[in-house]
């Protein structure tokens, strides 16, 4: 993996061989896991081949001692510092304090191996030095609205779920879910129920509907058209009526058109019919394993 080039072709720059321990990493960088086996990795491909791509940094150098910060190429620096490598090739480019926040975050916000909640992190930062205009930031990182959106809304989840997501113990698929939960306690809750039982968001969807005021994942409103009222008895009742119905129907005696019509809403109802079943199946694993968890804390504190 190699980190991308970072746009500086419009500032002045030259090449240059840089001490290794007079180089810092950027504050601004909105990337904060570095793995170390990648890193390992790396590092190997240098002492095999060299540095095939420099470092992006800037000259920061006061008082008479030389030091430079990163801009890009922070995975380049990092296993160059492993290895033990003295030097490393550089491009050092001529830019100011806000040039070269703007290019450190518009850089990494342009690489493909940043967690989503790193992308969520350096697009907020990015939103804040282009006070707040979403355009500009989409014009910048050549990303678009929708991607911008959906990242940033995640800072909305509480740190335990951002945490999970940098861990990839959730996906975005599956915040997105979450984030339709009205409370932090309840999306801290099923964020580890999906990361135990490997749920995914279509059944994470599913088991946590009666928490998000209807189906679709909002809130109802006060105009919203009243919900039906099922209870058991209706729906079993239902059920069995409708499959005696199909029992005693004869098909040959039916229009084509009427045919037609049946196939198409038992298709429907075939749909709703599993979506159930696996929601129910999913709820009683659920409280099987809760019930089995209250008796293992009930034994201990005994």
């Amino acid at each position: 993996m190699t980190d991308a080039p970072v746009p500086v072709v419009q500032h002045a720059f030259v090449f240059r061989e840089i001490p290794v321990d007079k180089i810092q990493p950027n504050p601004h960088q909105p990337r904060q896991h570095f793995s170390e086996e990648s890193l390992d990795e790396l590092g190997a491909s240098i002492r095999e081949k060299g540095v095939l791509q420099p470092i992006t940094v800037r000259d920061i150098s006061a008082d008479g001692v030389e030091a430079y910060e990163l801009i890009a190429g922070e995975r380049r620096w990092r296993s160059c510092e492993r290895i033990g490598r003295m030097t490393i090739p550089s491009m050092v480019v001529e830019v100011d304090d806000d040039d070269a926040v703007d290019l450190a975050l518009i850089e990494n916000m342009q690489r493909e191996d940043l967690t989503p909640m790193e992308e969520a992190r350096g697009l907020a930062s990015l939103l804040d030095r282009c006070l707040g205009n979403k355009s500009e930031v989409e014009r910048r990182i050549k990303k678009s609205m929708t991607y911008i959106t959906d990242r940033l809304v995640l800072l909305e989840l509480p740190e335990e779920v951002q945490h999970m997501l940098d861990q990839g113990q959730v996906n975005t698929a599956q915040a997105k879910v979450l984030l339709a939960i009205p409370d932090a306690a309840n999306q801290v809750k099923w964020a580890k129920q999906a990361a135990k039982r490997n749920l995914d968001a279509n059944r994470l969807k599913g088991m946590t509907q009666n928490l998000t005021g209807n189906g679709n994942g909002k809130k109802s409103s006060s105009g919203d058209k009243r919900e039906r009222r099922v209870t058991f008895k209706g729906l079993t009742s239902g059920i069995i009526g409708l499959y005696e119905d199909t029992q005693a129907l004869k098909v040959e005696k039916l229009s084509p058109d009427q045919r037609q019509t049946i196939v198409q809403q038992a298709d429907m109802l075939i749909t709703a019919l599993r979506d159930m079943q696996e929601q129910l199946k999913s709820a009683t694993s659920a409280a099987t394993e809760e019930a089995e968890e209250e008796e293992t804390e009930a034994a201990v504190t005994a």
